[in-house]
């Protein structure tokens, strides 16, 4: 067999696939932004309990405000007026570790408040109110 019959006999080889980022742009998974109204790829958006979408940095921005507020549910952020909210594991996707780790915590307190005001923990010599925080507590 001389060099034109070998390269005829051999077999095409397919031309190469195209980057991840091209397929999803072809295959249409961007989504709009139900805050900043960008489109952003599926797999970096957040969704509060009702279903409404949003890109983690919107998601981020507005949780953080709220907890830099001290407080602790961290409401939907959609113009329609959802009642919802973000779940625990859905916060966890978008916030970083030390934001969530101080949510966490600011949860932790506004239940133990909670818990103050139906049954109070009195010291009985002093009768002041405590908690003994606990250092090996994990969330």
């Amino acid at each position: 067999m001389d060099e034109q019959q070998k390269k005829i006999a051999r077999p095409a080889t397919p031309p190469p696939e195209p980057a991840v980022e091209e397929k999803n742009e072809e295959e249409g998974s961007e989504i709009e932004c139900g805050c900043c109204f960008m489109d952003t790829n599926i797999d970096k958006m957040v969704q509060c309990e009702d279903g409404h979408l949003f890109c983690a940095d919107c998601a981020r921005r507005a949780s953080e405000n709220q907890i830099g507020l001290r407080r602790t549910d961290l409401k939907c952020i959609s113009s329609d007026g959802c009642k919802y909210g973000f779940s625990t594991a859905e916060a966890k996707k978008f916030l970083t570790p030390p934001v969530f780790e101080g949510w966490q915590r600011l949860c932790q307190e506004e239940d133990i408040r909670e818990v103050r005001s139906i049954l109070p923990f009195f010291c009985l010599s002093s009768f002041i109110c405590f908690v003994i925080p606990n250092e090996f507590d994990k969330y």
